[in-house]
């Protein structure tokens, strides 16, 4: 109740600012998203890193975790032999599902031969089959990289 006697109203953003991280010892880096500034007028609006909750804070950190994450695994990936990316494609798509086992996962061919880098058997009897074919493209896939696999699958 001092308290309320003691400021003007309303309160300056300093005060509210310190009343909402007086007891937080981690300030994190402030987010990428604008806040959201409705019907401010002409009072200087609250800085970001008072108004989110501790929740969002490691919401927004976990997220800037798995970007670094995804980022450097996209880098090593670049820099690994096109046999060893081959293989890691079929574990993953073996680790999304596809095929019954780890023994269900064929890699076939070489690396740069353009044709099927792998062969997923999705029942025991290997019946019904999934054809891979591995790249390491930057740029959208188009019709006629879709064609070649689709030749080399004739072939």
């Amino acid at each position: 109740m001092k308290f309320a006697q003691e400021q003007p109203s309303p309160l300056p953003v300093q005060a509210l600012e310190a009343l909402l991280t007086q007891y937080n010892d981690v300030r994190l880096r402030p987010s990428l998203v604008a806040p959201h500034t409705e019907g401010a007028g002409n009072q200087e609006a609250v800085p970001e890193r008072a108004t989110i909750s501790p929740d969002d804070r490691l919401e927004h950190a976990l997220a800037e975790l798995r970007e670094g994450v995804a980022a450097e695994l996209l880098e090593l990936l670049a820099q690994v032999s096109p046999a060893y990316f081959e293989t890691v494609v079929l574990d993953l798509l073996h680790k999304l599902g596809y095929g019954i086992g780890r023994a269900d996962l064929l890699r076939v061919g070489r690396a740069g031969d353009g044709g099927i880098d792998g062969v997923i058997s999705l029942d025991r009897l290997g019946l019904e089959k999934v054809y891979v074919q591995a790249k390491r493209w930057q740029s959208p896939v188009g019709r006629p990289d879709v064609q070649a696999f689709y030749g080399a699958l004739a072939g």
